[in-house]
């Protein structure tokens, strides 16, 4: 039996003894309606909904991630972009200052 087998049957063991041990039916209300639910049946929904809330959070807050790294990456070529020129500027700037130079030197 693999690792992941056995941690399942755990888990599925311990939630099976937490639902036996809180049986007891406890009364909440919703609005007008109010129903009768199993402690242990109660406290699993408020988990499930706090794991969906949890994961929808998650998701956005993801995507917001995803989004800043994306616009930062465009800045970034932005720059590269801008580098670059600056780059061939600086090489055709030195050639011109050498050839005024060697211009000047052939003219004395």
């Amino acid at each position: 039996m693999k690792k992941s087998h056995l941690f399942v049957l755990f888990f599925v063991l311990i939630i099976v003894i937490f639902a036996v041990q809180n049986a007891l039916p406890v009364e909440i209300a919703i609005f007008k309606w109010k129903p009768s639910l199993p402690l242990s049946i109660l406290i699993i929904i408020s988990f499930i909904f706090g794991a969906l809330f949890t994961i929808v959070s998650y998701y956005f807050t993801l995507n917001k991630k995803k989004q800043t790294i994306s616009e930062k990456e465009q800045i970034i070529k932005d720059k590269e972009k801008k580098i670059k020129e600056l780059e061939k500027a600086i090489e055709e700037t030195t050639l011109l200052n050498k050839q005024v130079k060697s211009d000047n030197d052939s003219k004395l």
